[in-house]
């Protein structure tokens, strides 16, 4: 069974390895035993938003700029770590062993440094449900792939991690690489930066193909499992991934064509009155309607303008 060298790949050795051992013992075995918090945590997720935006209806929106590229920054920071760290096992078992050995052992759940930053991974999906909070207070449109996203994530990785699912480190390793680039995008739409379409679509795009991989392994997986041969992932996780990708990639290949093949016509602009559009105010060089705007120009807003809606893998 390989065990990849922590102190050879990472030149961490002495005390700063045995407290990382440490913590993620802790984590693992909070994770463990309560991987059930995802679940209420998804519920009382769900309830808040929808009464914020509730609340919110009475109040004028915030505007949270500064904020929201701190807390942009910080998650693209993170998920360039995680990939940084897991990408090195990864290349191990599609270099020295092949695509099976990927998929279907449980090698990897043993590596410390990948550990780690798996317990971090699942942690971290408790975290940016914060997403929405932006979303909420800027009092911006709050489409459904984005919270279902978040609260199907959450649950399946919680149980995954349970379970130790073997595609794990696909999935993991899939998810840090495109947050790394969509959270960093995030990050420069807050600070005011304005991209071209084919940077959005590209994104976009990103995160498609994490969900035709995602796809293709429950693929894969289900036709080992005919065949008799073994795999490190259940029956019942098998047909979960497999649900929850293909939903994924028809949310994200809709929300595609609508963004970017048959965009929303934009409606003709009334004549301004006084140096203000007729409807009261124009902003940002967008007209704005019955008090609420949507913007389209290539991406679905979730509280950074994001092409899904995702602050995910989603």
């Amino acid at each position: 069974m390989y065990i990849d060298d922590y102190s050879i790949n990472f030149n961490i050795t002495g005390t700063a390895l045995e407290n990382d051992r440490r913590l993620n013992h802790a984590i693992t075995t909070t994770l463990d035993k309560h991987w059930d918090v995802s679940l209420w945590s998804a519920a009382l997720y769900v309830i808040a938003i929808f009464l914020g935006r509730k609340l919110m209806t009475s109040y004028e929106r915030f505007n949270l700029s500064n904020a929201l590229a701190l807390w942009s920054g910080s998650l693209a920071i993170f998920s360039m770590i995680g990939t940084y760290r897991m990408l090195p096992n990864m290349y191990y078992a599609l270099r020295h062993q092949d695509f099976y050995h990927s998929v279907c052992t449980v090698e990897w759940t043993y590596v410390p440094v990948v550990a780690f930053w798996t317990s971090l991974f699942s942690i971290s999906k408790i975290i940016e449900l914060g997403d929405t909070v932006f979303i909420v207070l800027r009092k911006q449109p709050l489409i459904f792939l984005h919270w279902y996203h978040h609260i199907t994530v959450l649950i399946y990785t919680w149980y995954s991690y349970a379970d130790r699912t073997s595609s794990g480190r696909w999935y993991i390793t899939m998810n840090y690489a495109v947050h790394s680039v969509m959270y960093t995008y995030y990050a420069l739409r807050a600070l005011k930066y304005r991209s071209p379409q084919w940077i959005r679509m590209g994104i976009t795009l990103f995160q498609l193909s994490q969900m035709v991989v995602g796809v293709s392994i429950g693929v894969y997986v289900y036709r080992l499992k005919r065949a008799g041969t073994p795999c490190g992932i259940t029956d019942n996780n098998m047909y979960l991934s497999f649900a929850m990708y293909f939903s994924y990639f028809l949310l994200f290949m809709k929300f595609f064509y609508d963004a970017y093949l048959n965009p929303p016509k934009h409606a003709a602009k009334p004549k301004p009155m006084n140096g203000h559009q007729a409807n009261g105010h124009q902003a940002n060089g967008h007209s704005h309607s019955n008090g609420h705007h949507k913007a389209m120009n290539g991406t679905a807003s979730n509280g950074h303008e994001s092409f899904a809606a995702d602050k995910k893998w989603e």
